[in-house]
């Protein structure tokens, strides 16, 4: 159980992330340049794929 719930606190951020991004880009594209905006898709994808790579690695180290 215990284990359960640090992997979803590793992997939470990553999905509240990218449905954040699917709610707030279409605003952002009518109020920021495109640059700007794929700047702040790239830190999002950034951050995401972290906490991703963070919930797999804890995933691989609690199997062995």
């Amino acid at each position: 159980m215990k284990n359960r719930i640090k992997h979803t606190v590793y992997l939470a951020p990553a999905v509240f992330l990218l449905l954040i991004w699917i709610v707030v880009a279409p605003s952002l594209i009518e109020q920021h340049s495109r640059f700007l905006v794929v700047g702040y898709a790239a830190v999002t994808a950034l951050v995401a794929t972290w906490c991703i790579t963070l919930f797999a690695h804890a995933i691989q180290r609690d199997k062995q």
